[in-house]
């Protein structure tokens, strides 16, 4: 079973049952502070101290790149909130690096000039170059293109999308928070 491992700041963090519904609010993706407000049927302004609070604690991130600022769940949060997570994603890795693996080798089979010795009735016994297998250069392809779809498997469960803001929410995200 994974281990997770807890600074004091992130077990003061997690002894409100608020603090730990903002953690599974953000578990799937990431959401702005009056998406998690209306998740948890809650005001902004309480929200945003238990928001504050899982940040100190490292178990949530802030993202102000896009206009907006978007909360999602750290490493650290995403093992409290699902330990099993970072096993899968361990396992995903593992996973690509063999389908890596195996189509540098396809590809390298395709390339690799194969030669035949072929009997002649003039020159006797010489050497042919034969073209290369497209056999490879398929399973190569094939392979590359399993790669792809698992990393950007691995690249969706370690950064999951944003939510979408319906017009209410950018009026109210825009607001001052009360004090």
């Amino acid at each position: 079973m994974p281990q997770v491992v807890l600074q004091q700041k992130a077990l003061q963090a997690l002894a409100s049952e608020p603090r730990v519904g903002v953690l599974k609010a953000l578990r799937d993706r990431q959401q702005t502070l009056t998406q998690v407000a209306r998740i948890l049927g809650a005001d902004r302004a309480a929200v945003y101290r238990h928001l504050q609070v899982l940040r100190e604690g490292g178990l949530v991130e802030r993202d102000d790149a896009h206009g907006f600022a978007y909360y999602r769940l750290t490493w650290q949060g995403r093992g409290v909130v699902d330990p099993g997570e970072s096993t899968r994603i361990t396992i995903l890795l593992g996973t690509a690096l063999g389908l890596g693996a195996a189509a540098i080798a396809a590809f390298a089979l395709y390339l690799t000039p194969r030669w035949v010795v072929e009997p002649d009735p003039f020159l006797g016994i010489h050497w042919v170059l034969l073209p290369p297998e497209p056999g490879f250069l398929a399973a190569g392809g094939g392979l590359l293109a399993a790669l792809v779809a698992l990393l950007a498997l691995v690249q969706r469960r370690v950064r999951p999308g944003r939510a979408k803001l319906v017009p209410e929410e950018r009026a109210e995200e825009r607001s001052p928070l009360p004090p």
